[in-house]
């Protein structure tokens, strides 16, 4: 048997000589990469909800992708904070170990009110202007009433009408500018009175009339004195996943009713109406936005809502309501618990009062 000679160790004339830092490669950094911060509930940190074309659930600052160095790293969030206390774009130059040299930008995106909403940051190269900005839009609603507020932009992109800019907008009629929108249920628990979840991220797909599809990231916070939601709605045009049109809300949407008679469905823990439908108008400005309800009926609704959050599955009762300026009509509601479990939901069906009923 023969013992396989042992390598001799290296000396230090043989060893490779360290490397010092100018020859280092440079490291990378993807130019056109823009992430999305929100600063949606005002005193709290700032959380990362669009990641280039990663979609983030609130994510931490410091682990985006173009902190690709612990300088970059460190100068966010200051850099964040300071664009959304001025209102106003934000810069600086940060050196890296290597001896290069990055800029790092900070675009404020505004709420309906005018208010910072969130912070759009890149980083690249000095002396480069800053990459076209994915489209992001903002909404605010009311928590209590469900109706929302936009800015021109999102109404613009959801082609809502003149009727619908000149006030706030039901939830209803929002949620008919799209087709598909992720986690309804976890939305809704934004709204509930007593105890609400306190964010939410999901995803929202809308067909204009003319041009593609367009889906949008939203990442939604409670105030903290819990009297609005805040919203951002972030352009996905570089995720290449697709979201199937909802077939639910295609089929209460195109239901054929009986004449004069009109549907729609309550989120029963919120009370809210996300769903309505009156052919009685072809503008979806009415079409899609429930009618009013008389003050002195309001306490019936909410027995009508307790019994049915009870268990009961069907009830009918009367009560007033009005479209606009119209004049107060009494009107028959048939209410049918559809859904139980963590969020019931019942559908509603209206139409005048039959002649005799009292």
């Amino acid at each position: 048997m023969t013992v396989p000679t042992t390598p001799p160790l290296p000396t230090p004339s043989s060893m490779p000589r360290h490397v010092g830092s100018k020859s280092r490669p440079p490291i990378r950094h993807v130019s056109h990469h823009w992430v999305i911060v929100e600063a949606l509930g005002g005193t709290e940190h700032p959380a990362v909800v669009v990641d280039g074309s990663y979609r983030r659930n609130f994510a931490n600052l410091n682990r985006v992708t173009v902190a690709t160095s612990a300088a970059v790293a460190r100068r966010l969030r200051p850099l964040v904070e300071r664009c959304a206390s001025s209102a106003s774009e934000q810069s600086e130059q940060v050196g890296l170990p290597s001896g290069a040299t990055l800029k790092i930008s900070a675009i404020p995106v505004f709420g309906p009110a005018g208010t910072v909403f969130g912070v759009g940051l890149w980083v690249g190269p000095p002396g480069t202007h800053n990459p076209q900005r994915p489209l992001v839009a903002a909404v605010e609603w009311d928590r209590r009433a469900g109706t929302a507020t936009l800015t021109p932009e999102l109404n613009r992109r959801l082609e809502l009408s003149p009727a619908d800019n000149s006030c706030p907008v039901p939830l209803s009629r929002l949620m008919s500018c799209f087709d598909h929108w992720s986690d309804r249920e976890g939305f809704l628990s934004l709204f509930d009175p007593d105890s609400p979840a306190d964010r939410w991220t999901g995803t929202a797909t809308t067909q204009p009339r003319y041009g593609d599809r367009w889906r949008v990231q939203i990442a939604a916070k409670v105030t903290s004195d819990r009297s609005t939601v805040r919203a951002l709605l972030a352009d996905l045009r570089d995720d290449d996943s697709s979201a199937a049109p909802d077939f639910r809300s295609a089929a209460i949407r195109q239901l054929p009713l009986a004449p004069e008679h009109a549907i729609g469905i309550m989120d029963l823990k919120s009370s809210l109406i996300h769903e309505w439908v009156d052919p009685r108008y072809r503008l979806a400005a009415k079409r899609h936005r429930p009618p009013r309800i008389h003050p002195d009926d309001q306490a019936d609704i909410a027995m009508v809502r307790r019994h049915l959050l009870a268990g009961t599955s069907r009830i009918t009762n009367l009560f007033r309501t009005a479209s606009d300026d119209e004049p107060w009509l009494t009107v028959r509601a048939q209410w049918m618990l559809i859904c139980r479990g963590e969020r019931p939901q019942a559908l509603i069906d209206l139409a005048p009062r039959p002649r005799g009923i009292r």
